[in-house]
């Protein structure tokens, strides 16, 4: 029995080191071709979950992808009210090894009349949400002001415009 113990320790280890030689190898090459190709990924549910999944795991830089995520939002305004891109978004924010430096990276890249745009919708508010429920970036407070100016209860009424006008009310 104690054999049987140590042998499995010794494949774990072994495994476990293995997937972690695969993905330093993969990674790099990984991140460049979805850096490249954001646009394309995220028109499917079944390749944007990649997008997510690469963050996760990889084993390399991954700021050429979470800039890519950012230039696509800079460019179309209209994305984050995507399914994909939205799940996307939501999934890189959640993710605590990224969501400081992305959130970050929205805030100083994004148009505040992007943001605008975003909290008319109902997807887009929960992104905002999702920008601005951890308080962790450092330019959270210049969204907040930004948001409380473009008078977000009188776009149309959502669930995300309710939660949004609720944080920002109680922000005060």
């Amino acid at each position: 029995n104690g054999n049987l113990q140590e042998l499995e320790a010794v494949v774990s280890t072994q495994s476990t080191g293995r997937r972690q030689e695969i993905l330093t190898y993969v990674s790099e090459g990984i991140i460049a071709n979805f850096s490249e190709n954001v646009s394309s990924l995220l028109m499917e549910n079944s390749t944007s979950i990649l997008i997510t999944t690469a963050l996760t795991h990889a084993n390399c830089d991954v700021t050429p992808l979470l800039t890519a995520l950012v230039n696509l939002c800079k460019e179309d305004a209209e994305a984050v009210n995507e399914l994909t891109t939205h799940i996307a978004l939501r999934n890189v924010l959640q993710n605590a090894t990224h969501q400081k430096v992305f959130s970050d990276a929205l805030i100083t890249e994004i148009p505040m009349e992007t943001f605008k745009s975003w909290s008319t919708s109902n997807r887009g508010a929960f992104t905002l949400l999702r920008v601005l429920e951890h308080k962790s970036a450092d330019q959270h407070q210049v969204l907040v002001d930004g948001l409380k100016k473009c008078n977000v209860s009188e776009s149309a009424q959502s669930a995300g415009r309710d939660k949004l006008v609720e944080f920002l009310a109680a922000s005060e």
